[in-house]
């Protein structure tokens, strides 16, 4: 799930507090849901391009990018002790999207403005290791994990052609912005995304022989 917040970051979650049946059927009453706020960094500058997953524990995990004096900056966000913490995942880097594994592995996709790279970023071994995916760029990413525990990326290159990874690059004939991806049941790729004549293109499936 990916966002815009300026200023600060800003968590918000809906919880039920009181709810009510209407009539027979199964229908919760509107006005009984309750959004709960919190600010998780509000030391940083202008935070933008957020994303949030939880994982199997419904802990969430965020990743935002800033802009300190010109200069792009990707941030990780985590409870500690009912607490944030954040911490910094790499500079002159930006459009992060986050993931969880089964495993509860944490992946972080993103751009990097220093080699105009797709990188992706997991945790093991007690440190985020950072990997070079596609030398043609990774703005806007957007990152899911399937049922196999294996990653999938959809981004734009910095010529913005609408592109794909999963285990390598793979070009889509399209030019479009903001990509979102999601899977189905037999992990084909679906992706939304902006298309560059300012018409909404809609949501495009892809099996994975159509990338080839």
């Amino acid at each position: 799930m990916k966002g815009i917040i300026f200023f600060s970051l800003i968590l918000m979650s809906l919880t039920l507090t009181n709810f009510q049946y209407v009539g027979s059927a199964d229908i919760v009453a509107p006005g009984y849901y309750e959004w709960h706020i919190e600010e998780i960094d509000l030391n940083t500058n202008i935070a933008y391009i957020s994303s949030l997953t939880l994982n199997s524990n419904d802990e969430p995990f965020i990743v935002y990018g800033d802009n300190v004096e010109g200069i792009a900056n990707v941030h990780f966000a985590y409870q500690q002790n009912n607490v944030w913490e954040s911490e910094l995942i790499s500079s002159y880097s930006n459009s992060p999207s986050i993931a969880v594994n089964n495993n509860g592995r944490k992946y972080i996709s993103y751009h990097n403005y220093s080699s105009n790279d797709l990188m992706v970023a997991s945790y093991y071994d007690n440190q985020w290791n950072h990997q070079s995916l596609d030398d043609s760029g990774g703005l806007d990413s957007d990152i899911i994990c399937d049922e196999e525990d294996e990653i999938h990326i959809s981004y734009r290159s910095v010529n913005n052609n609408l592109k794909y990874w999963h285990n390598t690059s793979k070009g889509i004939d399209a030019v479009g912005y903001y990509p979102s991806i999601a899977l189905d049941s037999k992990n084909n790729p679906h992706i939304s995304y902006y298309y560059h004549s300012n018409k909404w293109k809609g949501s495009q499936h892809r099996v994975p022989f159509s990338f080839y």
